[in-house]
């Protein structure tokens, strides 16, 4: 007997993958472009100046709204503008709907690339998007007359919150997006999320609220994420209500995060999981 037929044959072998890290920055460069020119992302802006704009000038026209509001309406309703812009989060949905439906996400399957990278890659771009529009509506309501009790650390802060809310708006409208595999029903959603803005201290303080919304306000993240924004606008640095703002947004993200990475390894076949 020959000493290549004693040999064992070996199957074919599984190529070794890049680093996790690498595998998300050359992902996130091959998303960004495709992103930063989705037209959703100019309409949701225009719609969260809209919402700016309008409701300081019907509810901020009353002196007793504006008295219980802190002086200044537009440091009050800003991060409510700021979260109505976080809906752009959704675009990491209709940007995997789109792989999906072309078959290119398949083809990546195929290749030694784990899906929490692909899914991370989506999220961090969608999250900057957030962050980016954050600074515009921040922008505009200090031209119009918003007035920042924090400075420029505190805008900081604020972009910071938008982002880390972001994340989790991105991969909530992943997951979504894996179990419909549909532009529509992904973009229709992502509306979820307005009605939790107005199931909040939406224009008026918490304590206002009648018994039955604050108990609605109380179990909603969005609310801790405001309060403590408005905290940074309107009161100034307040440890607490910043600390619950951004453990809402890492719980909300986190768990959102885990559901679009289990509904991928559920939903899609693939080698590398």
């Amino acid at each position: 007997m020959s000493k290549s037929s004693r040999e064992p044959r070996s199957g074919p072998t599984r190529p070794t993958p890049p680093s996790w890290a690498l595998q998300v920055h050359l992902l996130t460069k091959r998303v960004a472009p495709d992103a930063l020119v989705n037209p959703v992302l100019v309409i949701n802006l225009i719609l969260a100046l809209l919402f700016l704009v309008v409701y300081d000038g019907t509810v901020g026209g009353l002196s007793v709204v504006v008295n219980i509001a802190g002086g200044n309406y537009y440091n009050f309703i800003l991060p409510a503008a700021i979260l109505a812009a976080a809906v752009g989060g959704g675009a990491a949905g209709l940007l995997l709907v789109s792989d999906l439906q072309s078959g290119y996400f398949y083809r990546q399957l195929t290749m030694p690339i784990q899906r929490s990278a692909m899914i991370t890659s989506l999220m961090i771009v969608s999250a900057f998007q957030v962050a980016l529009q954050a600074g515009v509506v921040i922008g505009v309501a200090i031209l119009l007359g918003a007035e920042p009790q924090t400075g420029i650390l505190g805008i900081a802060c604020l972009i910071g919150l938008a982002f880390a809310w972001g994340i989790g708006f991105a991969a909530y409208s992943i997951a979504i997006a894996i179990l419909t595999r549909d532009v529509q029903m992904t973009a229709a959603a992502n509306l979820i999320f307005i009605p939790l803005i107005f199931l909040s201290p939406l224009l008026i303080p918490y304590h206002y609220l009648k018994p039955w919304m604050q108990l609605a306000a109380d179990i909603n993240p969005t609310r801790y994420v405001m309060e403590g924004m408005r905290s940074l606008l309107i009161t100034g640095w307040d440890g607490q209500l910043l600390v619950k703002a951004l453990v809402a947004s890492m719980v909300f993200g986190a768990v959102m995060s885990a559901a679009a990475v289990a509904t991928s390894r559920i939903r899609l076949p693939g080698m590398y999981r």
